[in-house]
């Protein structure tokens, strides 16, 4: 059995990562001091990497008790019973991994993200509960490069959607909170994707998988499939850089054609005779791109993400009910900036708006939320978040955050004023400490 050395590599998004501070250590120094301290792993084949972090923090939400914010995580307090702090493990994350090597040759490999905490309890699908943890396996896949052209790659399993600006895990985002765009994108699949590097300026990626569109940083299940197991869902990416490598922009599509969900966060129609399944399809364009412009020696980091999604609803009625067909969209934008101030001090910056035509996209807020109820009430929620960054020690960060978010709900089925048609604001302060290895 050889001992491998635990090496201090970036998690999910190497680039977003590294936005949260400059480098504090080589490798080589890195595995010195691992060496030293006697930490290795014990696997029984060469080039399998051990990484992860740990994740906790502090959340105060200052949401009134008729303020509506249903676009955060249940841990960072979701309505009116989440107000008030509490301490937060949100996640240990550990990855085992065999990246394929450069070379153009047939080769194969794995990835397993392992998540436990409070936001894989989320993620995972489950109710929020403050100190309670969960198990959530992120990603499990085999990879393997066929040398076709130059080079196909091919994942089977679980992996991560191609949507997004945000990666799923906290510490990977200039912000400590989940964005209310990112809140509207999915969070995994289950499926095989191929990924193809037509030049160093185009990568191509195609996928299918199963008709759920995975869960997104809430832990809501966006489409169920409405056909049964036959239904398949279909995504794919364009990627492209520049020659420098400063500036990446994705477009992204996701197409399920049997999509059951929509835009309601259940599977079923409210009301005494639409407690059934809908059935229809459903279909997320999703653009975003980052720039860290050379003029400033890559301290300042500049974001873009977009989303516009497209429902069309069946609800199938009960028996002597009549059936009702409606359209549901929406659409959001954020902006992003981080400056790094020096090796320790960084300073990030996030502006949303998201606009839906109906309330049930935000959050259950009415008891009866029905077609009738939602058609043409349009909703929309305005987002400023500023986080503060300190690397104090070697692979450990400090981060201290506020948010607030100014909601304007529209839904017939809410008889409260102060909810219904009125606007209101959620604030939120929120501390936390990383330590990766």
């Amino acid at each position: 059995m050889k001992k491998t050395t635990i090496q201090s590599i970036v998690l999910t998004a190497i680039t977003a990562f590294s936005w949260a501070g400059e480098p504090q250590n080589d490798n080589k120094n890195l595995k010195k001091v691992l060496e030293e301290q006697g930490i290795y792993v014990e696997t029984s084949k060469p080039g399998i990497k051990l990484s992860g972090y740990v994740d906790a923090g502090y959340t105060y939400n200052f949401t009134s008790r008729n303020a509506v914010q249903p676009t955060r995580g249940g841990n960072d307090g979701t309505n009116a019973s989440e107000n008030g702090g509490d301490f937060n493990i949100h996640n240990f994350k550990m990855v085992l991994e065999k990246e394929l090597p450069e070379e153009n040759t047939w080769a194969a490999g794995f990835r397993a993200d392992i998540n436990y905490g409070e936001d894989a309890l989320l993620k995972a699908g489950n109710t929020a509960t403050d100190g309670a943890s969960g198990l959530w396996l992120q990603q499990a896949y085999v990879n393997f490069n066929t040398p076709l052209g130059n080079g196909l790659k091919l994942k089977f399993g679980k992996w991560s959607a191609l949507t997004g600006f945000e990666a799923p895990e906290r510490p990977a985002n200039p912000n400590i909170t989940g964005g209310v765009v990112a809140a509207f994108e999915p969070g995994e699949h289950v499926g095989l994707l191929g990924t193809y590097e037509v030049n160093r300026n185009l990568t191509l990626n195609l996928g299918v998988a199963n008709p759920d569109w995975g869960n997104n940083a809430d832990g809501v299940s966006f489409a169920h499939g409405g056909k049964g197991t036959t239904s398949i869902l279909y995504t794919g990416s364009a990627v492209v850089q520049n020659d420098s490598k400063n500036l990446t922009s994705k477009f992204i599509l996701v197409y399920n054609p049997n999509g059951g969900a929509g835009i309601l966060q259940n599977n079923t129609v409210a009301g005494a005779a639409n407690q059934v399944l809908n059935e229809g399809e459903s279909l997320l364009f999703n653009h975003n791109s980052v720039w860290t412009p050379s003029s400033c020696n890559d301290k300042l980091m500049l974001g873009y993400n977009s989303v516009l999604g497209f429902y069309d609803d069946y609800a199938r009625a009960a028996i002597g009910a009549t059936p009702r067909e409606y359209n549901e969209s929406y659409w959001g934008v954020a902006g992003y900036a981080k400056y790094l101030f020096n090796s320790v001090f960084s300073l990030a910056q996030r502006v949303e708006y998201v606009s839906s035509n109906d309330g049930a996209k935000l959050g259950t807020v009415g008891s009866a939320l029905t077609p009738t109820n939602l058609t043409g009430k349009n909703s929309e929620v305005l987002g400023f978040t500023t986080t503060a960054g300190f690397n104090l020690w070697s692979n450990m960060l400090l981060r201290f955050e506020y948010r607030a978010d100014f909601t304007h709900l529209n839904d017939s089925a809410v008889t409260s004023a102060s909810q219904n048609g009125d606007e209101t604001v959620a604030h939120l302060a929120a501390a936390q400490v990383v330590y990766s290895f």
